[in-house]
């Protein structure tokens, strides 16, 4: 390195010690609200048939009342991911009633990963904050007894081993941001306009997602994978 090059670098880091001391953190002035519309995709159903398999697995494949079809599973779960839209939204006319679901509910360990990952969640570099939102189909929403019957026949499973979270839905709305800054394109490919953990991608694509102001989806160019190499990856979690 020549004399130049030397004296240049160390006014350079002089320059970086001072600003560094003397100026505030680069950062967003504004903070802009994306809404999230999310709607429940082809590996919810994946989920509930391992689910269901697991159920069996734990009561060695004896047949039990308790035991939950892979159906039945799937409109718990959808429900559940419904529930959770409101809680975050702080929803006044239907979340009410189910206000037993963020105290004692019984919540697979699985769908309990994914349930933290959703909500609110901040990109303060960016100045964004993204919001979830989720229509679900009357046929798939579980009214509140027939969500409480189908947590207590979970509860039967857990002296037998079936993992669950008993505490319900999770008390603190904030979510993932690396899962809430991703989406779902053409119902197969996972993009996001940063890069984190592969994780996110994976809880990203249970669903199909899509952003209520298109203009941003142009900065989503970071790809994570498909679909389908998460189906496999899914049955991969419930096979170790």
């Amino acid at each position: 390195m020549t004399t130049n090059n030397t004296n240049e670098r160390v006014l350079l880091e002089q320059w970086e010690v001072i600003i560094k001391e003397e100026m505030p953190e680069p950062h967003a002035e504004n903070m802009v609200k994306h809404i999230v519309k999310l709607e429940p995709g082809s590996l919810f159903k994946d989920m509930a048939m391992w689910e269901h398999r697991e159920m069996q697995r734990v009561m060695r494949f004896t047949d039990s009342d308790v035991i939950l079809t892979a159906e039945e599973i799937e409109k718990y779960l959808h429900t559940l991911v419904y529930l959770r839209t409101l809680q975050v939204n702080s929803d006044s006319k239907i979340y009410p009633k189910y206000k037993f679901a963020s105290k004692n509910l019984n919540i697979p360990v699985r769908i309990y990963q994914i349930l933290l990952s959703l909500g609110e969640a901040v990109d303060r570099d960016y100045g964004l904050r993204f919001v979830p939102i989720m229509e679900i189909n009357s046929e798939m929403f579980l009214t509140p007894e027939e969500l409480r019957d189908m947590s207590d026949r979970m509860g039967v499973l857990i002296p037998e081993g079936y993992l669950v979270v008993e505490t319900g839905l999770p008390n603190d709305i904030t979510g993932e941001l690396g899962f809430m800054a991703c989406l779902v394109v053409h119902d197969q490919k996972v993009y996001s306009y940063r890069k984190d953990h592969p994780v996110y991608g994976f809880i990203a694509a249970f669903f199909k997602s899509e952003l209520l102001e298109k203009a941003f989806v142009s900065d989503y160019k970071i790809y994570y994978g498909s679909v389908s190499d998460y189906e496999v990856m899914l049955s991969r979690i419930y096979r170790k």
